[in-house]
């Protein structure tokens, strides 16, 4: 009888014990899908400096800073719109603009003053494309060459115009001061990636 007994309560508990699982399992919560969109904006800038035979006499890099500003305007030229968060201008961010100012930039800062002290421009001579993948983002490297530059230079600006103080600014980045004579280049190679992996 004991046996038995035994043998009943061990079948019991077995069947109870795989009933709850059961129910538990059906009535179970999942848990809920994440979409992180995590997409943001970055700059790297590269400048070097060059004397009249080619030879390097500075190399500086460093990261940057993305304007407010330039978020709506790409936000407008995106979706066609005409109107926004001070955009003024629908021009593709195609130039780079140097100069000497003293003051920091902030994401927060008025684009239209962008160098600070403005020195020259340039259009990009060339512009690549390095499409997103699952584990990267989409990169663009913007190269422009100023020749015979012939000041202290320690700021840089993205511009969507050619022209001094016209049209908004991407990125603005202060850096070291980089002495350039008469007969010295700058070339500054800046690479804005977006990435929402």
């Amino acid at each position: 009888m004991n046996k038995n007994t035994g043998i009943l309560f061990l079948g019991t508990a077995i069947a109870l014990g795989l009933g709850a699982f059961g129910i538990s399992n059906s009535f179970g919560t999942n848990d809920a899908s994440t979409l992180d969109s995590s997409s943001f904006m970055v700059g790297h800038l590269t400048l070097t400096a060059h004397d009249e035979y080619g030879n390097i006499k500075q190399y500086i890099q460093t990261d940057n800073v993305v304007l407010n500003t330039a978020d709506n305007c790409i936000s407008e030229k995106l979706f066609t719109l005409t109107s926004g968060n001070g955009c003024t201008l629908s021009d593709n961010y195609n130039h780079i603009h140097i100069g000497t100012g003293s003051d920091a930039g902030t994401a927060e800062a008025d684009t239209d003053p962008l160098p600070i002290t403005w020195t020259a421009a340039a259009t990009a001579s060339s512009i690549v494309l390095t499409n997103a993948t699952g584990t990267g983002g989409a990169a663009t490297v913007l190269t422009a060459t100023f020749n015979n530059v012939n000041a202290n230079i320690d700021e840089a600006a993205i511009r969507n115009s050619v022209t001094q103080g016209a049209g908004n600014a991407l990125a603005y980045q202060q850096f070291t001061e980089i002495e350039l004579g008469s007969t010295d280049d700058l070339t500054v190679e800046w690479t804005v990636t977006i990435d929402g992996n």
